[in-house]
């Protein structure tokens, strides 16, 4: 299980471990992004010692395209390490949809309520 805890923005926050590296990330929920798994800034992403590989495409919600630079890393997830694509932002720190498939989360929508997230169990 993967707990957080929504902040005072009503934002629902989780803690992402990155593999080969002491950072522990706070990372918002962001179901409504989706192609990528997480997007990270530049400066964690340097931190991290991760190398980029290659560029991605994306419409955004204005309607407008916009290029990001995208690396391949590894993050704790649910029982072990997970291969995620990362994309590169100037300031945001948001886990995707693509992520989150096939998990269940429960928030309490309230400052300090708690996020818990789930793996669903193979049929």
């Amino acid at each position: 299980m993967i707990t957080g805890q929504v902040n005072d923005y009503g934002e629902a926050v989780i803690p992402i471990q990155m593999r080969d590296s002491d950072l522990t990330l706070e990372v918002v929920i962001d179901t409504g992004f989706q192609g990528a798994d997480l997007l990270l800034p530049r400066s964690v992403i340097r931190q991290s010692g991760l190398v980029p590989a290659g560029r991605l495409t994306f419409r955004l919600a204005n309607e407008q395209e916009a290029q990001f630079i995208y690396y391949d890393g590894e993050v704790m997830w649910h029982r072990g390490f997970k291969k995620v694509r990362i994309l590169e932002s100037d300031y945001s720190y948001l886990v995707s949809a693509d992520l989150l498939a096939g998990s269940r989360i429960c928030i309490d929508m309230a400052p300090g309520g708690t996020v818990t997230i789930d793996e669903i169990p193979a049929s």
